[in-house]
């Protein structure tokens, strides 16, 4: 059941989190526990940067054969998923309906 719930878990997270960075990124499809961006013309060790600042660890994927503009973010549990989102300038949809709610 623990396998289970958590690989529920993670899809479910990857799906919000992919939603939600591609309003900034070009998000590549996966099926693992991380989401590779592309960060389009926007300096890398920027985007990292600030993301640490933020308390956000993100790994550098320009050492990568071809991925010279990405980054790549973990999928973790919601509330450190929302900072990393957070983080990254990046607003969620439910953000949006609940400030429409308001």
């Amino acid at each position: 059941a623990f396998v289970r719930d958590t690989r529920e878990r993670v899809a479910s997270e990857r799906e919000r989190m992919r939603e939600a960075l591609e309003r900034r990124f070009e998000v590549h499809e996966s099926d693992a526990p991380y989401l590779l961006c592309d960060v389009g013309d926007r300096d890398v060790s920027t985007v990292i940067d600030d993301a640490r600042a933020a308390g956000v660890a993100i790994r550098d994927a320009t050492t990568f054969r071809a991925l010279d503009s990405h980054v790549r973010v973990a999928v973790k549990d919601r509330t450190a998923n929302d900072q990393l989102l957070a983080a990254l300038g990046v607003r969620d949809h439910e953000d949006d309906t609940r400030e429409t709610d308001r």
